[in-house]
């Protein structure tokens, strides 16, 4: 009896330790999937794309699903294109984002060019600002202040206000665009019905 008990206890633990690879090497959701195969196509390599992965495995790309990947992997590969090249939880914020915007731009009715135009626009932005967005986390790590997880949750934060101004900047663009449009036609001013309910966060 002891034994079958003994060898019982034996078969679950190794059925434990099975099941731990599987759950580590479960797929990608499907965006998540296409983003890398893209990102590969422009020349990442096997390390930095496992290093993407598992930082982009810990986000939840459900809300983002319906973004073009292609979009988010061309913007991710203009991010890293200078020789400081962004980290990999960095690359998994902004693709996020990057995505969450593209496809809340969908949303609002424009088109796949100037959904990409934003989402390079507010790449570059992003890219611009990172240096000091690292640097606060820097100091928090050095004051041993324990607040590093806040201070990633802001640079998540950052990059999301940084592509919202983006959408709102091409709005307007695109609005100044239907005006002049009609004027041209000899229309009258009329509203040009410009996206409405341009986010400043997350649904």
């Amino acid at each position: 009896m002891k034994r079958a008990v003994l060898v019982t206890a034996v078969v679950l633990m190794l059925s434990g330790v099975v099941s731990l690879p599987a759950q580590e090497s479960a797929d990608p959701p499907q965006l998540l999937q296409e983003t890398l195969q893209y990102m590969q196509q422009y020349g990442w390599s096997e390390a930095q794309l496992e290093q993407f992965r598992r930082a982009a495995m810990e986000q939840n790309w459900e809300e983002a699903e319906g973004a073009e990947p292609e979009i988010v992997a061309l913007a991710l590969r203009l991010a890293n294109q200078n020789r400081s090249q962004l980290q990999a939880a960095e690359n998994a914020d902004l693709a996020l984002e990057l995505a969450y915007m593209a496809r809340t731009m969908q949303r609002l009715g424009f088109q796949e060019r100037a959904i990409a135009a934003a989402a390079f626009e507010g790449t570059r932005e992003v890219v611009r600002n990172m240096e000091q967005l690292r640097s606060q986390i820097q100091v928090n790590t050095d004051n041993g202040t324990g607040e590093t997880l806040r201070v990633r949750e802001r640079i998540r934060e950052r990059i999301r206000e940084h592509l919202d101004e983006t959408i709102e900047k091409q709005a307007q663009a695109q609005e100044r665009a239907a005006q002049q449009k009609r004027q041209v036609a000899g229309g009258k001013d009329v509203p040009a019905g410009k996206p409405q309910n341009i986010p400043g966060g997350r649904d």
